[in-house]
């Protein structure tokens, strides 16, 4: 289950480390598969 949010720790570590910008759909991934994780994870 955890293994869903690699590429999104991907992404917010570009934007933390190299300052690199997102776009607002990546964004958005990013929130639904946070939102889809914790969905899961309540049961």
């Amino acid at each position: 289950m955890l293994s869903s949010l690699y590429p999104v720790i991907t992404a917010l570590a570009a934007f933390a480390v190299l300052k690199e910008r997102l776009r607002p759909v990546q964004a958005a991934g990013a929130d639904l598969a946070l939102a889809g994780t914790v969905l899961l994870a309540a049961g």
